[in-house]
């Protein structure tokens, strides 16, 4: 949860622990201070990063990173992949200006428990907090692309709180949506049971793609579930149940994998026509065990 006082945005988790979170500064670091710690900034905008330095840095900080707006007048925009698996992160600090995370940023940081997302970021990459000790994200009102090929997908995210002025996502009880809640487009890694709102039409591709903690993916009553894009669920070995109401009509390649390999997962369905669709779906011959397909018409 996010709550606000006195103009000070304060962070709660699901033990109760109160933190404030980062206020979106500018900050400026000159070239000095920069090689201390072991960042620097190209020409392109793109943080650039002296590992040894850095690591040096980390240990006697607390694992504390701060990452400025500029560099003796050099803006950082991009964050690329140069802090990918830093096991000496903590706690990172991202500064006003920073633009676009890309993919893998801070995948197996396995230590890092806090990092903000400054307004102005438009750009989040596949796998970004993939392997962290994050509990919560929070979305600003900027971000307008998310990748959702296990972004999320820490089994510590227990929830994604977006910026209620955001124009392109909302969320619902650890469920990235679109701004109208017709796409479930991800899910927080340390979800076990999720109800997808009766608004959402489509499962985005790569929603539950390796997501081996979501148990139970139950839908509102009177849901309009229609289509489940590619590889949505695929290597989810803790699946027991999904429901597909009556309306249900497409089922994009590459799905359910796991459960055609024995993983044994109830399919709740709302017709004999949804039946249907399940048993004619196969990969490379292998198919789903038409006893685990149960027709229940009260889930419509």
């Amino acid at each position: 949860n996010i709550i606000y006082l006195k103009d000070k945005r304060y962070q709660i988790d699901e033990d109760g622990k109160v933190s404030e979170l980062v206020n979106d500064e500018y900050r400026t670091f000159t070239i000095e201070e920069s090689e201390k710690i072991g960042i620097n900034v190209d020409e392109m905008g793109v943080l650039k990063v002296n590992t040894d330095i850095l690591n040096n840095y980390l240990q006697k900080n607390n694992g504390k990173l701060i990452i400025p707006s500029e560099i003796d007048g050099r803006k950082i925009k991009i964050l690329s992949q140069v802090l990918k698996g830093n096991i000496y992160l903590k706690e990172v600090v991202l500064s006003q200006g920073l633009e676009d995370i890309q993919w893998v940023a801070f995948q197996n940081c396995t230590n890092l428990e806090m990092c903000n997302i400054p307004n102005g970021v438009t750009h989040i990459g596949n796998w970004t907090f993939n392997g962290t000790n994050i509990k919560i994200v929070f979305i600003p009102e900027s971000v307008t692309n998310i990748e959702n090929k296990t972004t999320f997908l820490a089994q510590n995210i227990r929830n994604i709180i977006v910026d209620k002025n955001n124009n392109s996502y909302c969320d619902v009880n650890g469920l990235l949506l679109s701004k109208d809640k017709t796409t479930l487009i991800t899910v927080a890694g340390g979800v076990q049971e999720i109800t997808i709102p009766r608004e959402v039409r489509q499962i985005k591709e790569y929603c539950f793609y390796d997501n081996r903690t979501i148990e139970n993916v139950n839908i509102e009553k009177q849901g309009n579930l229609q289509m489940i894009g590619k590889c949505a669920f695929i290597n989810n070995s803790t699946l027991h149940s999904i429901t597909m109401p009556a309306c249900f009509t497409t089922l994009d390649a590459g799905n359910f994998v796991t459960q055609m390999l024995g993983v044994d997962t109830k399919f709740m369905v709302g017709s004999e026509l949804v039946k249907n669709i399940l048993i004619n779906y196969s990969i490379g011959g292998l198919k789903i065990d038409e006893e685990n397909i149960i027709v229940d018409t009260s889930i419509n």
